[in-house]
């Protein structure tokens, strides 16, 4: 998936927010962090998708956004993890992170 459709489809699930509390927040930016390969690259992700480099400051809808993307779920007894594969979701995170780094003109190669 290309980072403009990822994008898409991350401001499509802000829209469809309806309210209420997102409780899972940690493990969105645990998964978020261990895909993206560190706070450094999570906050590039963070800039292109929502503007904004600190989770802190992201609302509800951004954060329901997010919830969307990574999909965290905890098996009995396991450990966070996202519903898609971790390749899958390391994939994503590096298309956006390209998206916040290249620059006009830049011949993109993939990976």
């Amino acid at each position: 998936m290309n980072a403009d459709k990822i994008i898409k489809e991350y401001k499509e699930n802000c829209a469809k927010y309806s309210g209420g509390i997102i409780d899972l927040k940690g493990a969105i930016t645990g998964l978020l962090n261990r895909a993206c390969g560190g706070d450094a690259n999570r906050y590039m992700l963070l800039k292109v998708l929502t503007g904004k480099t600190s989770s802190k400051l992201l609302t509800n809808a951004e954060w329901y956004g997010l919830l969307c993307l990574v999909g965290p779920e905890k098996p009995v007894g396991g450990k966070w993890q996202s519903s898609r594969s971790d390749s899958e979701l390391w994939q994503i995170c590096q298309n956006v992170i390209r998206k916040a780094v290249e620059q006009p003109g830049q011949q993109v190669l993939p990976f």
